[in-house]
This record gives structure tokens, sequence and C-alpha cells, in this order.
């Protein structure tokens, strides 16, 4: 039977630390890491709520999977947080919480990792399902690193039919928020299979799923198969409903009725807003929650301190007065979002113009694949702590910008993706013509700029330390450390080279050989690359350098030389320092493609260090 465990770890338990770390870190309902997470205002989603409610507690049911979709900002986290919280207490305990896992861009969407992140979450609260999941990785230690259909297979179906008789009495719910951000639709499409396919096969093991999505095609396209629509039911959030209408009008009166008792100014007032102003706002927002969040964001901006004059922007917004950022008039039928891209707009448009560049550097670089932390972008960037919070000044109420003194560990992201939708999408905002070319370009220019601050001295291995990285600037040391600055000039280096590497010989990527790069071939030494797992990039690169189309340019720069095999000791190369190949001119057919033979053949010698595979 159901047994939660949380009272009865009297110790360290080292299967489940190392269990832990492999898993996705803040993807659970009550992480700090979403801490204060999205939340149905109180009031509000009844009807949705209760029915998903009812549809994990009816064992008459023969579906036992619920897909719960929506476009973007219209609530569906903050209904899968508010079911997490209180699906014990509503279902009289006839239904329990198994596992939650809200996935996000922003770090918590490595697909890989989603079933055994569930499976922690049940081994947590069930000793009997954790010491069945410690017996199944003792007798199978590398499980945890197996395929998905082979972890679900472990993790899921054989504990649960195993031991259906022993929960007759209890159902487990899993919650699954957001799989459109999971990492890769392949990925997303065969957890949906898994789950659908389960449901069919096993309508009586003791789980019931309950998974968000926004409706992207592959999602749909995948469910409305034949073979798979008989494993769940739909449940279909609409943006303009009459309920979401009523829900988001409720929320709007009473988060803007909070801020009479928190303004001094407003206190005064008889009324406010007025309620011609009030009834304009909520049929603005039109039942979207993202539009009714981010405007009252907006409205009780600290930064402005201001709530009237913040309304009248929004005001002016809604009447499609003209932002100065967006030349192109938003037409106000042609896509569910352009109320709230006129919002946007307008935040936008208070940032000055001499700091838009620098505004828009910090934009492209959120999405670049680094670790988003303030000082880590603008180290990267070259970009001062001052310069950014000037960047940023006018966007706290569409970005989480953490604070100077929280900084170090805090993550630069914006509230929700319906910012960075509207963004990148240039005939709704104006901002990016080509928001992927324009971060390769600056991908680039942070590659040159450290490059350049390296200069040449990438192989001197004289001093202690890592070599070639006393001349990159930082322009933020963490928590003011200028000790640590060694540490960052390694992270900067480290970063700058295997983004070159990964890039040089991409051919959309032609930003790198446009800025000359192909000197810094001969500069650098990538051997400590390979201990950081950058080998999976290798055979691009290898491949790369040995086209012919770049030959001509690589032997002016010294970094790739024909020599005549019959001419070297090919026992006396060292394989760590070069990389070397027969080409396919020569007269004597090799045993693969990097092994070197003894005639008069062709071998081209790259001058860097890396390893031959």
């Amino acid at each position: 039977m159901y047994k939660p465990v949380m009272n009865d770890i009297n110790g360290p338990d080292n299967f489940m630390i190392g269990f832990a770390e492999l898993t996705i870190p803040g993807a659970s309902f009550d992480s700090s890491a979403r801490s204060p997470p999205p939340r149905c205002h109180p009031g509000t989603r009844l009807a949705i709520l209760q029915r998903a409610l009812a549809f994990s507690a009816d064992r008459q049911r023969n579906k036992k999977m619920l897909w719960i979709v929506g476009p973007a900002g219209v609530g569906k986290s903050a209904i899968m947080q508010t079911l997490a919280e209180n699906v014990s207490k509503f279902t009289a305990d006839s239904v329990v919480l198994g596992a939650s896992l809200f996935l996000s861009v922003n770090g918590r969407n490595d697909g890989s990792k989603a079933l055994a992140t569930l499976a922690y979450q049940i081994a947590v609260r069930n000793l009997w399902y954790r010491q069945f999941i410690q017996d199944e990785v003792m007798n199978d230690p590398m499980l945890l690193e197996k395929s998905l259909p082979t972890q679900f297979s472990k993790f899921l179906v054989e504990p649960f039919l195993r031991h259906a008789a022993d929960n007759d009495r209890v159902r487990f719910l899993i919650l699954i928020d957001g799989l459109d951000e999971c990492n890769g639709s392949d990925t997303q499409c065969e957890i949906l299979g898994l789950i659908a396919f389960f449901c069919i096969q096993y309508p009586n093991a003791p789980l019931v799923w309950i998974v968000s999505s926004r409706p992207e095609p592959h999602i749909t396209a995948f469910l409305s198969r034949a073979n798979v629509a008989s494993g769940y039911e739909k449940e279909e959030i609409l943006i303009n409903s009459d309920e979401a209408r009523e829900d988001v009008e409720r929320y709007l009166r009473e988060e803007l009725g909070k801020l009479r008792y928190k303004y001094l100014t407003l206190a005064l007032t008889v009324q406010w807003p007025a309620e011609d102003d009030f009834l304009k706002l909520s049929a603005a927002a039109d039942g979207l929650f993202a539009f009714a969040s981010t405007t009252v964001r907006f409205i009780d901006d600290p930064a402005s301190g201001n709530p009237v004059s913040q309304l009248g922007l929004v005001l002016e917004a809604i009447d499609h007065i003209p932002s100065p950022l967006n030349p192109y008039p938003i037409e106000g039928a042609s896509h569910p979002m352009a109320m709230l891209d006129a919002l946007y707009a307008r935040v936008l448009s208070r940032v000055p113009p001499h700091v838009l560049p620098a505004t828009k550097k910090l934009l492209l670089a959120i999405h670049m694949k680094i670790h988003n932390t303030l000082p880590n972008l603008c180290n990267w960037l070259g970009m001062t702590r001052y310069t950014a919070y000037s960047a940023l000044h006018h966007l706290h109420s569409v970005l989480d910008i953490p604070t100077p003194g929280g900084a170090p560990g805090g993550l630069l992201q914006s509230f929700h993706k319906s910012f960075y939708d509207y963004l990148f999408d240039f005939k709704r905002s104006g901002m990016f013509r080509d928001h992927e070319y324009e971060r390769a370009e600056l991908e680039a220019e942070c590659v040159q700029r450290i490059f350049n601050e390296i200069l040449s001295g990438m192989n001197d291995h004289s001093g202690p330390g890592n070599p070639g990285t006393d001349g990159i600037l930082v322009s933020w040391y963490y928590r003011d450390s200028p000790d640590l600055g060694g540490f960052i000039q390694n992270f900067l280096r480290h970063r700058a080279t295997s983004t070159f590497l990964s890039n040089i010989f991409q051919a959309n990527r032609r930003e790198f050989w446009n800025r000359g790069f192909t000197h810094i071939l001969k500069l650098i030494d990538i051997s400590y690359l390979l201990s950081y797992g950058w080998t999976q990039n290798l055979q691009g690169f290898r491949d790369g350098l040995f086209d012919e189309t770049r030959r001509a340019e690589l032997k002016e720069y010294c970094v790739l030389s024909e020599i005549p095999i019959g001419k070297i000791e090919t026992n006396n190369i060292d394989v760590e320092s070069h990389l070397f190949r027969c080409e396919s001119w020569s007269t004597h057919t090799p045993a693969s493609d990097f092994r070197p033979v003894a005639d008069d053949s062709t071998v081209m010698d790259i001058q860097i260090g890396i390893l031959m595979v």
C-alpha cells in the first residue's frame, strides 16, 4: 500500500544523493528555483481545476492521460501548480501526487533526464518504490543512462504493474507541465508516446497523468494519430472564453485593488482605476492571463513608483498609439497575442536610443548556450555591470533581473516565453530582422574580442596556471573578488575556444570566416577541451579542416602542411600533437583515413593540439 517516507529517512542515503544528481534540478512543483511559482488566483480557474481533479480520481474512466493544451500566456503552469499543491486535499487522499515535472527553456528542459526526475520524486515519497528502483540500479548501474523506453519500462511499467495490488486504494498522479519546452520535438513525442501507449495497454495501472503544452504542430499531430487518440482526453484552455474573461477580470480587479493600499497617493482616491479605464483594460486582456499579469507587474513597477502614469502607458498601448520602436502597425485581429505585443512594444519603447544597442546585446545573449547569470553574460559581452543595469532598467516588468547583491547566482530570464516569441518575430516587434544571424554575429564578435585580448599567448606554457588568459579583461568580478579573476578568465577562454572550434567549419556560420579568424587555428591549444567533453564536435571540425575549399588559406597561415610520407618517420609522430591523414590521391590504400602509411603519399599536418580519433 501507499507509504510516504518523508519521516523515514534517518540518515544520509547515498543512493538517493547519487540519484538526485541525474535529475533535472528545480523541476518539481515545490522547488525554490521556481519560487514564487505561478498559481491560480483565488476563485479563478475553478471549473477546469474541478474537471482535472475529477479526471484523476475517476476509476471508471478508461483513459488515464489528460492533455491540457492552450496558447502561450493562458495560465497552464498556474493550473498545473495549483493541481500539484491541492490534489490530495481535494480528492480525500484517493489520489496522491506521485511526481511533478515543470519544464522550461530556462535550463529545465533536458528530456533525457525527464523520467529519472519523475522516478526520483516517486522514490522520495514511497519507500517500496525506492527499494525497487535501488535494486534495479544495483543490478544494472547503467540504467539511469539508458534510453527513454528502457527507463520508462523499468521506472514506471514494471514497478506499478508488480505492485498494483498493493496500491489498489490510491492512485498516483504524475504532472508534466510545459512539454513543448523540452529540448527537441522528437523527444517530446517520444515521451508522449510512452505515456499514451502505457495508458492504453495497462488501463488498470494505478497511474494517472496530466500533461500540459502549447498546441505545437508536432504535438497536435502526434496526439491525433488513431492509435494514440484512445489513450487520452483533451482539455483545451481558450483565451477568450467567458470563463477565462471572468477569471482575468477578477484577477485584475483584486490585484489593482491591492495597489490602492500599497501606494499612499492612491489611498486618497475615491476610485482607482476609473471604471471606464478598468473595463478597457479587462477587454484588452480578453481572458489572457499573461496580458493581465504583465500589465499588473508593469503598473506596479518599483522603478517607476507611479502606478497612475504606468496605467496611462498601458491604456495608450491598448489604443494603438504608435510606438517609436515599432514602425510596423499591429493589426488587432492578426494574431491572438496582438494586445500583449502592444504592451511589450510600449515597455521596450521606454529604453533610450543610446542604451538600446546594449539592451539588444543582452536580449540576444540570454539565448546563447551559456549559463545566464548576469555576471557571466557581462563578462562574455565585455559589458560592465553599470552598462548592464542601465540597459535593463526599463525591463523589470518583462524580465526577471537579479538584484546587484544576488546577481552572481541569479539568472537573467524573461518572466514568460511569450516575450521572446514576440521579440524574435520581426513582423511583430521590429526588433531583430534576423535574430539567428544577429546572435551569430554577436557570438563571433565576442570570440574575436577575447582572442584579441589573449593575443598569441595561448601556447605559452612557461608560466604557472592556465597560459594565455592573463590578457582577458574581466568586466565583472564575482562577489567583487579579484581573486576569482583567473577562474573567470579561464571560463572565457574555454568558452571562446570551444565556440570558435564548433563554428569555424560550419557552412552556415560564415561570420567566423568573414572576420578573418583562420590564423587563430595555429595559435590555440585545444587539448584541454577534450577533458570538457568537446570530442563530440571533433568529427565536424576534422572534416572541415581537411576540406579542399579552404586548403590554400590554411596552408598560407601554416595551419596545414603537405609532407610526403616517405620523407618522415611515421613512428615518431606524436598523435596527441598532430592530426594527419592520407588524402584520396594516395598511391597506397590506408587501413583508415587517419593512419599514416610508409610511402610517398601526401599527409596534411595540423599544428594544433588535438587527439587523433
